[in-house]
């Protein structure tokens, strides 16, 4: 959800791509300068190389950076995650990999929680958590 309550969605069609609605499900054009609401995303060097990539969830932050969560290859390895940021313009401004979490929102200070599932100390058994993440821009 963005600031002003906008509801963004990850186009799952083989694109990279982000569509915003009002909460009463109307298109919000409120990309490259309200002309649009539909924004697509340039691939990472990285994805440009193979069309084998999934996203998985998006998050914004104040000031207008998404952030998208993705997956490659067969997502066996912490190296097949990624979490890339994007403006509103949609250009990739970095990417940030391993982090492997299943979900996650930014808070209001570009702090990035996310829901994962991991060994606890106190157990033997892999149980969901939350971590705080402090994602990388350049």
């Amino acid at each position: 959800m963005s600031k002003d309550n906008d509801l963004l969605i990850l186009e799952d069609s083989g694109t990279f791509a982000v569509k915003a609605f009002s909460c009463e499900g109307k298109p919000r054009k409120i990309f490259k300068d309200k002309s649009t609401s539909r924004l697509v995303l340039s691939k990472s060097k990285e994805d440009a190389k193979t069309t084998n990539v999934k996203m998985l969830d998006i998050s914004i932050d104040r000031a207008g950076l998404f952030f998208v969560l993705s997956q490659t290859g067969h997502g066996t390895s912490a190296a097949d995650h990624h979490l890339d940021i994007y403006d509103m313009a949609g250009n990739h401004i970095n990417r940030n990999s391993g982090i492997t979490v299943a979900r996650m929102v930014v808070d209001p200070f570009r702090n990035l929680y996310s829901l994962n599932y991991e060994k606890i100390k106190t157990s033997s058994i892999v149980e969901p958590s939350v971590s705080i993440w402090l994602p990388s821009i350049k």
